[in-house]
């Protein structure tokens, strides 16, 4: 008996072999405007002009972390932004006021290894 050839056989394997797609860290959050970029700027000259030991970082991506997700499967994705768009088209603009800054894990250590922020 000749042997049969088995043309899909190839592709089961490598599907079965392929890896899942790599997990994402995501957080929802807030762009903050422009107006607030420009005062973390004018902070960030302060804290440089007195010396204070941080390492300023681009305002573009300045944002109000809501809720840290967390390793996140990739094809939740669409899911997830479609319940943001809901939620964010149900509410409508909001004030922000910020209160004391903090750091992230300490003070100590937000230069080499955390966040420094203007909030509660």
């Amino acid at each position: 008996m000749a042997p049969r050839t088995i043309p899909d056989a190839t592709h089961a394997v490598a599907r079965a072999v392929e890896p899942t797609p790599a997990a994402w860290r995501l957080f929802v959050a807030i762009d903050v405007g422009d107006a607030a970029r420009a005062a973390i700027r004018t902070a960030q000259e302060h804290c440089r002009e007195a010396g204070f030991p941080l390492r300023p970082v681009a305002t573009a991506g300045a944002h109000l972390t809501l809720r840290f997700l967390g390793a996140t499967d990739p094809t939740r994705v669409p899911v997830l932004g479609a319940a943001l768009r809901t939620v964010a088209a149900e509410r409508g603009p909001f004030a922000l006021h910020t209160a004391a800054p903090g750091a992230f894990p300490s003070a100590a250590r937000a230069r080499s290894s955390g966040s420094a922020w203007r909030g509660r």
